[in-house]
């Protein structure tokens, strides 16, 4: 089933008023389901106009619906190396377009340079309500975000002609306010919209303890290896300048998250061969400790996610039906295995349980995209597709993006 939501749009009091069949028909929440929803899938239409698409999670981990709530801002894609084509394979080149943090949801609108925050229903969590209007960056071409719930500060980062890192101070009702430091540039010499052939930031993240915002930021593909910035954050801020460290046996970095139970080591993948640990030291120069690489036949490791499951991290190539599993203190290849997958790949994932749930985008033009279902309960060596839910509704290629709520 695929309908529409149409948001409300919040004022500035911290006061959101869900519609429920309790007090209304079911007829007159727009689009909304009939009942309690307790688990939702998030990802972006990514097109012009962007939508936020919702789908539940039913108690068997399956999906089965779709709806979209609009954004009010509009999608954008990367372009190919030609400067003209947009590229078919991974619209955004990054992980964590939308992210979840406590009962608000964050997306970046890449085509029209803002943010857009809604509030989610804790009762139904695919009605979403749009938090104000969206908010205007500096920066051109937003693709990833990252936000603390300690430090109540979001910051996205953007790839574009002016392109780097900015940050906002958060309120508890999601709203966003300029933290007055500006763009944190990069210095990058990029188009707007930019192509695969440039540098540019692909996720963004901060670290346990609160102090340090990383920042990996992908190289070229044609000999520019890219860096690690790190950006101290103190008093609640983060800092206007970053500490890049190009450690030697990186080339493509792209998504992350710090290992568990360290302090000072992070899991990132590697597109050009599969992933790296490296160590920060006090000063926030990073240093190679383990590195592994993947089979040749797979080419594209991108996005990278921790799984408390398996306890292992998971890495997805948007051209290969194979889910690779890492172990987080030394990158090693520990499970490879090939999901079905009639898109032939996997974007942006959530692991929120035994089940994994990978975006498939497809590689082509127009191809629908879906949701692959893996079962992770077995472990490293032993992943199941249990199903794959085409999402529909016009959601193509371009569709960038997931996040989870429970």
């Amino acid at each position: 089933m695929h309908r529409f939501i149409v948001p409300t749009i919040l004022g500035a009091a911290c006061l959101t008023v869900f519609a429920h069949p309790s007090h209304l028909e079911p007829a007159l929440r727009r689009g909304a389901a009939a009942g309690p929803v307790a688990k939702t899938l998030y990802t972006l239409s990514n097109l012009s106009p962007n939508s936020v698409v919702a789908i539940p999670v039913s108690d068997n981990g399956t999906l089965s619906e779709t709806f979209l709530t609009p954004t009010g801002g509009d999608g954008g894609v990367y372009l190919s190396p030609d400067g003209e084509t947009p590229e078919p394979v991974d619209a955004l080149a990054s992980a964590d377009p939308i992210v979840r943090s406590g009962n608000y949801l964050y997306v970046v609108n890449a085509g029209s340079d803002s943010v857009s925050v809604f509030a989610i229903d804790t009762y139904d969590s695919t009605n979403l309500s749009l938090v104000g209007e969206p908010v205007q960056l500096e920066g051109r071409f937003p693709v990833t975000i990252a936000v603390s719930e300690e430090l109540a500060l979001l910051c996205v980062g953007t790839v574009g002609t002016d392109n780097g890192i900015e940050c906002f101070k958060k309120s508890t009702c999601g709203q966003l306010t300029q933290d007055g430091l500006g763009l944190r540039s990069f210095g990058i010499d990029t188009p707007t919209p930019p192509t695969m052939t440039t540098d540019g930031v692909s996720d963004l993240f901060f670290s346990r303890d609160g102090k340090s915002l990383y920042a990996p930021v992908k190289g070229n593909g044609l000999g520019d290896d890219g860096w690690i910035s790190v950006f101290p954050v103190a008093n609640g801020s983060v800092a206007t300048k970053d500490i890049r460290t190009t450690p030697s046996g990186i080339e493509y970095l792209f998504g992350g998250f710090q290992v568990p139970n360290s302090d000072n080591e992070i899991f990132l993948s590697d597109s050009s061969f599969g992933a790296v640990v490296l160590r920060l030291d006090d000063n926030g120069n990073a240093t190679l400790v383990g590195k592994g690489v993947a089979s040749p036949a797979v080419a594209a490791l991108c996005w990278a996610q921790y799984s408390n499951v398996s306890q292992s991290a998971w890495v997805t190539s948007p051209v290969s039906n194979s889910l690779l599993a890492y172990d987080v203190n030394t990158a090693a290849v520990i499970g490879q295995t090939n999901i079905t997958n009639p898109n032939g790949g996997l974007g942006d994932f959530v692991v929120p349980g035994k089940y994994l749930y990978g975006l498939a985008t497809g590689a082509s033009n127009g191809t629908v995209a879906g949701i692959a279902v893996v079962d992770i309960s077995k472990g490293s060596t032993s992943p199941e597709t249990v199903q794959f839910f085409s999402i529909g509704h016009g959601v193509n290629n371009y569709a960038a993006g997931l996040a989870y709520w429970a």
